[in-house]
Formats: C-alpha cells, sequence, structure tokens
C-alpha cells in the first residue's frame, strides 16, 4: 500500500535540515506584506518569496519571486497573498536565501544510514548535455565556496 503525503515547502525543508541535507536560509513565513518591514534587520537580499500552496507550477504562476530589496518585496508580497494559483489560495509565502548559482546538490550524509559520507555530495546530471554539466561544475564550485566563505 502507498501512503501519499502532501507538505508545503517550509515542512520538507524543515525535515531536509533535520537530516543535515543543506537547503537555502530560511528567514521565516509572513501572512501580511507588512510583516517584511518588521523581519528588514535579519533579511538579506537578493530574497526569494514563495506562495506556499500545496500545487506544482507556482513558478510559472508568478507564486515564486525573487527580490532584490525591501520596498520591492513589500510591492511583491502585497502582489502574491491573495492570489489564487491553480485553485488554491496564497495565504503565507516562506521567505529565503536566493541561491544565485542556480545549482543543487546534496551532501552525502544524506545517503547513508550510518552517517558516513561528510567527505561526498551527490549530483545529478544524467540527461545534460556536456557544455551545461561542464556550466554546472562551475556554478557548484562558486556555491561551495561561498557557502565556505560564509561558514568561516
Amino acid at each position: 500500500m502507498v501512503i501519499g503525503m502532501r507538505l508545503y515547502e517550509n515542512e520538507a525543508k524543515r525535515i531536509f535540515e533535520k537530516e543535515d541535507i543543506s537547503i537555502p536560509r530560511q528567514y521565516g513565513l509572513i501572512c501580511r506584506a507588512e510583516d517584511l518591514t518588521e523581519m528588514q534587520g535579519s533579511l538579506e537580499f537578493p530574497m526569494m518569496m514563495k506562495s506556499l500552496v500545496l500545487i506544482g507550477g507556482r513558478g510559472k504562476a508568478g507564486g515564486i519571486k525573487k527580490t532584490t530589496g525591501l520596498e520591492e518585496a513589500v510591492v511583491m508580497a502585497g502582489d502574491m497573498l491573495g492570489k489564487e494559483i491553480r485553485g488554491y489560495k496564497v495565504e503565507m509565502l516562506m521567505l529565503e536565501e536566493a541561491v544565485e548559482e542556480k545549482v543543487a546538490f546534496v551532501p552525502g550524509t544524506a545517503f547513508y544510514a550510518d552517517g558516513r559520507g561528510h567527505d561526498a555530495l551527490r549530483l545529478t546530471f544524467a540527461t545534460c548535455p556536456t557544455d551545461m554539466i561542464d556550466e554546472g561544475i562551475r556554478r557548484l564550485g562558486n556555491a561551495i565556496a561561498r557557502r565556505t566563505e560564509k561558514a568561516a
């Protein structure tokens, strides 16, 4: 028997974080555009604002936006909150670090039940042309360097 589970993105990311899987820095959740002003000291730009709805296709429907500053974020949040995406009303936005490199990787520890894998990571590139793999590796290097600098 297959049991399905539907999670909001922030809930799934909490599970990833608990399992030591790297995720972009989370700034919080908002229900009103004005909440951004109250959080301004803890936000870093550029930042992603993501509609929390239990449906795919949020990005193409305008439910995921990158913002470069507080004033722009307040306006965008006002436009996004209350909007309907494929029949689901947007009542909450998740705020997170913008991943500039547009490349994703999973630390190796996520693939070992015994705690190994701290010196490994997992990439998927099976269906990409060689030039895209080369560009992805370049971006990955930049992403790792940026995270290493922040951790130091």
